[in-house]
């Protein structure tokens, strides 16, 4: 008997307002910031959608129509959206929740990202490397004490572009001491990925494109995960459950309990060995690397009847005085119909010398009301019914927090469709997004920008005059459009800039032989032909993507 079978993409029903990096959309995992989705047909608006996660959520919740409120653990999630009058019509998009940035005392250090909702100009294909996807594939082992005891075991690359994630092991308090393999976690979704438990659900092998990851247990105090190259994989024993293994490997990272404390060693061992030890010491953690050279101590206080959290991160040499310290005050309460924890202080160093950033927020919805910066810079913004920035007022000529916009920056932004009439903008696509966006200064207009969405085209508009319409003759328009069908929907497909030039993007499917895996994408720039398809004049750059036998995928750009 002969089957044939088929493959077909299905429609999406919706898109996110986040970005996309490597053919995934991006939320940062900070307990607060939004994924907002805009429906793709006008007949199922988001707001006739019904709203789920699915297990695991990661901390992440469900707000109103459909937004998705980040929690703090980094991994994939999968959101489903069911038409509320006909279940039989659904769809499933992921979310990828990555690593904040790290707290630094800068003046781009803020609670979440900027509320200017303005789209991009020119935004990156899917297969452009993301900067923030952390860690590096190419640092095996990332130690540290993120809020807690957190260390990562790096994967390697994606032949989707990008990572595979990380193995983790993850603790706030004590319960990780204890070194079992039961500690590990993979919250990543990727169909390159096979992950091998045993019977009692424990990871104990990880196959990805770039390496094999084999899980040995010693006793009830130690184990290592030991990294294989994938030509070093026999194949299944016998049709047993795990895969057997040739050679040594040729990275090995042990946990263990030297002396039954509150004490956790992690032995990196790839041609040198480091030794990392994590310490319990009640209230937080205590991280001593570099053979006792540099000492983190990381700890945690409830108060205000456990509604304020306040977190201390010291570095220190050895047993000296720290070299650097961190404060963080976060508020926990009740944020309308969302409950979670919000950042109000910042204080980086001690002293005459610390450094101090202040927010505070709405109580109906958590979003961020007013941010102080020890530098003297403040923005106050304000939303709509729907969460959406209308208006942003910051600092000019020493001018202190304020909503007087006669004294001060501001931006107006407005999301009706009557301000493009005859643009043929619904108003159902992209719906974060502003159509409208004035600058001033002082109350005097400095400029404006229009932002048109139709179905597989989004047009930025730049006005070069004061109080100019969007279809005016003088505008500098950038050209977005977009596949709307096939395995490619929503991508980037061509950008057409106010110059005449035009980035062409294609995607080439991935191929996949016995030893390698392989992904070509092509970005042809320059003058484009009389069909707006090709470039006759410019350049062409190849993004290829490679695994063959034990060579790491590279993107080389020619």
């Amino acid at each position: 008997m002969t089957w044939i079978g088929s493959v077909k993409p299905k429609s999406g029903l919706f898109t996110w307002n986040v970005p996309k990096k490597n053919g995934r959309f991006v939320l940062v995992a900070d307990g607060h910031s939004q994924a907002v989705p805009s429906g793709t047909s006008a007949g199922l608006p988001a707001s006739v959608l019904e709203w789920s996660i699915a297990e695991p959520q990661l901390g992440c919740q469900v707000g109103a129509n459909g937004a998705i409120i980040a929690g703090t653990t980094t991994g994939t999630i999968r959101v489903v959206a069911t038409v509320s009058y006909d279940h039989s019509v659904c769809y499933e998009e992921t979310l990828e929740l990555i690593p904040k940035e790290p707290l630094s005392p800068s003046p781009s250090a803020s609670p979440s990202e900027s509320p200017s909702p303005s789209p991009s100009e020119s935004p990156s294909p899917s297969e452009s490397p993301s900067p923030t996807q952390s860690p590096s594939p190419c640092s095996t082992l990332s130690p540290t004490l993120g809020g807690s005891l957190d260390l990562k075991i790096n994967l390697g690359f994606s032949v989707y572009g990008n990572t595979v994630g990380f193995l983790q092991v993850y603790s706030a308090g004590p319960e990780n001491v204890f070194a079992t393999p039961q500690q590990l976690r993979y919250d990543f979704l990727r169909a390159e990925t096979e992950i091998i438990r045993d019977s009692s659900n424990w990871i104990r092998q990880v196959s990805v494109p770039d390496l094999f990851a084999n899980v040995a247990v010693s006793n009830g105090s130690n184990y290592a995960v030991q990294l294989y190259s994938p030509t070093n994989v026999v194949g299944r024993t016998n049709g047993g459950s795990f895969y057997a293994l040739t050679n040594s490997p040729y990275a090995t990272i042990r946990f263990q309990n030297p002396d039954n404390t509150n004490h956790l060693q992690v032995t990196f061992t790839r041609e040198n060995t480091n030794v990392f030890d994590y310490y319990w010491i009640s209230n937080g953690w205590k991280l001593v690397s570099g053979a006792g050279l540099k000492t983190e101590i990381k700890t945690e206080t409830l108060s205000e009847t456990n509604t304020l959290r306040t977190v201390v991160d010291t570095v220190q040499q050895g047993a000296n005085s720290p070299v650097y310290q961190t404060i963080e005050k976060y508020r926990g309460t009740n944020w309308g119909t969302i409950s979670g924890e919000r950042l109000i202080e910042q204080v980086f160093g001690t002293g005459t010398t610390a450094r101090t950033n202040s927010f505070t927020y709405y109580a109906t919805n958590g979003l961020v009301e007013k941010a102080i910066y020890w530098d003297g810079r403040w923005e106050w913004s304000c939303y709509d019914s729907k969460n959406r920035p209308t208006n942003l007022f910051s600092g000019f000529g020493g001018q202190g927090p304020t909503t007087n916009s006669g004294v001060c920056r501001s931006f107006s932004y407005t999301y009706a469709t009557n301000v493009i009439s005859g643009a043929g903008d619904t108003g159902y696509l992209d719906t974060t997004v502003p159509r409208q966006t004035i600058e001033y200064l002082n109350n005097n207009e400095v400029s404006r920008s229009y932002f048109v969405a139709l179905p597989g085209e989004r047009h930025l508009i730049k006005c070069i005059s004061t109080g100019a319409t969007w279809s005016d003759t003088s505008n500098l328009v950038t050209t977005n459009t977009y596949f709307t069908n096939g395995f490619y929907q929503n991508e980037l497909q061509s950008t057409r800039r106010p110059d005449g030039t035009m980035d062409i993007y294609i995607y080439d499917p991935i191929t996949i032989s016995s030893d390698n895996l392989n992904r070509t994408n092509v970005i042809l720039s320059g003058h484009p032909d009389s069909s707006g398809t090709n470039i006759d004049d410019g350049r062409k750059q190849f993004l290829l993507l490679i695994r063959q036998a034990s060579f790491f995928p590279k993107r080389l750009p020619t």
